[in-house]
């Protein structure tokens, strides 16, 4: 339930920054609870193997689950829209709202009161010299969202 509101979350962010939304793909679901289990059991991650995904992932506390989106999504506040790279404070962001990714799989794993989200996004965005092309400032309001959903 809980990855299902995740990927609903962030199709919907994705539909207001003018792009699709990500379709859930269930080898992408295995590779994210993989890399959220071992992020919960040894409280390190190693991406290097999986550098053709692009990883969005957080630590939170079970009364802070509902927040993992929008912490992914407030990088947008250190975006400029007028340049063509990528900005580390808004990577998550970027990624999350990159128009040519197409595909979604997401995890949760869980040590002691905290719970390791991780979200599996393919193609990968974040491509230098891309993000003109692929990452756009709101196109649809909230209140005319909630009129297409």
């Amino acid at each position: 339930m809980l990855t299902f509101q995740i990927i609903q979350h962030i199709n919907l962010i994705r539909l207001k920054h003018g792009a699709c939304p990500l379709q859930e793909n269930e080898h992408l679901n295995e590779l994210a609870q993989t890399f959220a289990n071992n992020m919960a059991k040894y409280l390190y991650f190693n991406s290097k193997p999986f550098k053709g995904y692009g990883i969005l992932h957080n630590a939170l506390t079970h009364s802070d689950l509902t927040k993992v989106v929008s912490n992914w999504y407030s990088g947008r506040r250190f975006y400029s829209y007028n340049l063509n790279y990528k900005i580390p404070m808004a990577k998550d962001f970027t990624q999350m709202v990159w128009k040519s990714s197409s595909f979604i799989g997401v995890g949760v794993g869980r040590r002691a009161k905290y719970f390791y989200v991780v979200a599996f996004i393919y193609p990968k965005g974040n491509i230098k010299d891309h993000f003109n092309r692929n990452v756009f400032e709101k196109e649809i309001s909230w209140k005319k969202l909630a009129q297409i959903s």
